[in-house]
């Protein structure tokens, strides 16, 4: 039969009296089209209002839900399922969104994966990111090679402005300085927030912008931008920037409930665990690995955590080379820098002591007034091994249970040990009489060596001036030749 818009006959469909309707273009019922879509491109297939509705030449490609693929020109292999899924992309290929605009602004972006509500929802030319889960990576727009799995996981990551260009003054604005104006469009690609800035007006023109607040979710240095009057004091016009310059988050995995969540220009991380890495912003090169584990790693960089609340930190935590393993180990540094934590608890009242080493169940720690917080170079080893104070420097502690002496000493053993067995010579710092440590500090039965001794005696109080080395002991008030 000949309709007005399609030619329908019926086909042999092998033996017997089966039949196929063939349909000789697409269908439209209640609007929703069934078909081939715009270009009746034959291996396309478009369901739904507005799916592939652009007369596309690419192959191979799937829309289904009202606008999918609605762009589409010369891309291939790309499949959209679900309201808006990649209606924006025009030549991206290898692209697969599923679910409410799900890489719903791509245009280029290619080899995307973008599984959940707007996921992936922003980005225009970004390439080979997966995002699987609601809203992840839902601010990024040109940044590639990421990953993100779970609700919200890596929902920041975005691309905003590193540095401005050349101001455009103006004239007739009113002189001030004026903060936290908030910047808007002049011309050329748009933005999903623009940046805050300060800005200095002197002799009626702009004359400085110190941005504040880079901005979220730019495309390319074409952006300019400016300020309403309104907000410099009233007055004047004629003032612009451009965009100089862009950073963006590349290189990042995130996989858990809000994984990476605030991080967005910060690179080459990965994040695995609820939360984990939860506030990194612009540090990079961690990995965190557990429940909340780097949650307040503002700033971090090149960091390693593993296990619940490990490098936990507290607010806009900006520490450097530092490496957790155990539940809580490091879970209280700030600005402390190349600490490594073994056990569960280790340093965990660590916050900006640096160069710091402990191996074992709360070592550094245990539960103590004690515990190191702001002591750096030194080393715990030992189930709940621990210094004499918070802020000690270059302690030494090895034992179970163990206390040490404070800074610059050494502890082996603890109170229960009774023998301690060394193999080969043991070679002492040697003094002269007069640089002797304090007999008192030192504490009795101290042993030193000096190398002035005059005339001495067994068991007498050495004195120097001489050519004699010979070994010393502290009585707790004086140094005695023995």
């Amino acid at each position: 039969t000949t309709a007005n818009t399609a030619t329908i006959s019926t086909q042999n469909a092998g033996t017997g009296s089966a039949r196929n309707l063939a349909i000789g273009q697409d269908l439209y019922v209640n609007s929703v089209r069934v078909g081939l879509g715009g270009g009746s491109v034959s291996t396309n297939t478009a369901v739904g209002k507005s799916a592939l509705a652009a007369t596309a030449t690419g192959l191979y490609n799937v829309g289904v839900g009202q606008s999918a693929l609605s762009a589409l020109l010369g891309g291939y292999y790309n499949t959209g399922v679900g309201y808006a899924t990649l209606y924006s992309t025009t030549s991206g290929g290898s692209n697969t969104g599923i679910g409410f605009t799900a890489l719903g602004l791509n245009t280029t972006g290619s080899n995307g994966v973008g599984i959940g509500y707007n996921a992936l929802g922003a980005n225009t030319t970004g390439a080979n990111n997966v995002g699987v889960g609601v809203n992840s990576l839902q601010l990024n727009t040109i940044a590639s090679s990421l990953t993100a799995i779970g609700h919200n996981a890596l929902l920041n990551n975005t691309t905003n402005v590193a540095t401005l260009g050349t101001v455009t003054g103006g004239s007739s604005y009113t002189n001030g300085t004026y903060t936290g104006v908030v910047m808007t469009l002049s011309s050329g690609s748009t933005a999903i927030t623009y940046p805050t800035a300060t800005i200095v007006i002197s002799g009626g023109a702009v004359t400085s912008v110190t941005i504040t607040s880079a901005g979220v979710g730019f495309k390319d240095t074409t952006t300019v931008l400016t300020a309403p009057a309104a907000s410099i004091g009233g007055t004047g016009s004629g003032f612009s920037v451009p965009v100089a310059t862009l950073q963006s988050g590349t290189g990042n995995v995130a996989v858990g409930y809000q994984a990476g969540f605030s991080s967005s220009t910060s690179s080459n991380n990965t994040f695995t665990g609820y939360q984990a890495g939860y506030n990194g912003v612009t540090g990079g090169s961690n990995s965190y690995y557990g429940y909340q584990a780097g949650y307040y790693g503002a700033n971090t960089s090149s960091c390693d955590y593993f296990g619940v609340s490990a490098g936990l930190g507290t607010s806009s935590s900006s520490g450097s080379g530092n490496a957790g393993f155990g539940r809580e180990s490091l879970t209280s540094i700030n600005v402390g820098s190349f600490n490594v934590a073994v056990g569960r608890g280790a340093l965990f009242s660590q916050t900006n002591g640096s160069n710091c080493v402990a191996i074992g169940f709360r070592a550094g720690y245990a539960s103590s007034a004690n515990a190191n917080i702001s002591g750096s170079n030194n080393i715990y080893i030992g189930y709940q091994a621990l210094g004499t104070a918070s802020g000690n420097s270059n302690e030494t502690v090895i034992g179970a249970s163990a206390v040490g002496l404070g800074s610059n000493t050494t502890v082996i053993g603890n109170s229960s040990t009774t023998l301690t067995k060394v193999f080969g010579a043991i070679q002492a710092t040697t003094y002269t009489v007069a640089t002797l440590p304090s007999a008192s500090t030192s504490g009795v039965g101290a042993r030193s060596f000096v190398t002035d001794a005059l005339a001495p005696s067994f068991g007498v109080a050495v004195t120097g001036g001489g050519a004699v080395p010979i070994p010393v002991y502290s009585t707790g008030s004086a140094w005695n030749v023995g």
